[in-house]
């Protein structure tokens, strides 16, 4: 496997592991409280996303998953809303409303949107400065 698609691949973690290694020093500030909130709320539909996209990605070459990347925070907020959707309904059998729903949802895609294109940009940097050029 080369290095770009090996990054690529191994860059997928780290919305799970940037919020697990800040939790041992998660003091009562706002970006401890940041990451913390993308794990609690963000971490299972994020793990189904990525385990699709590692099944998807096994004959990909590393442009693909490089323009992978730029669609992955879409992607990752509608896997959220079915994800979200699926458990509301299962809890709340015929007391799901689709307006509280879409009141609770539009909050998180939001946040989720933004944090994962700014993940989306700090993978990017980082394979230009240092994988790109060696390759």
């Amino acid at each position: 496997m080369k290095l770009g698609k090996a990054y690529f691949l191994l860059s997928l973690f780290l919305p799970i592991i940037t919020p697990l290694a800040i939790l041992p020093f998660a003091f009562n500030n706002f970006i401890t409280k940041l990451f913390t909130f993308s794990l609690w709320f963000g971490g299972v539909p994020y793990l189904i996303l990525s385990i699709g996209v590692i099944i998807w990605a096994k004959n990909k070459n590393e442009n693909q998953l490089r323009k992978l990347t730029y669609v992955l925070p879409l992607l990752f907020v509608l896997v959220m809303g079915i994800v979200y959707l699926l458990l509301m309904l299962y809890v709340l059998g015929e007391d799901f409303n689709i307006k509280k729903f879409l009141q609770f949802f539009v909050g998180l895609a939001v946040y989720g949107f933004v944090l994962g294109y700014f993940y989306v940009i700090v993978v990017n940097i980082i394979y230009e400065l240092f994988i790109s050029k060696h390759e």
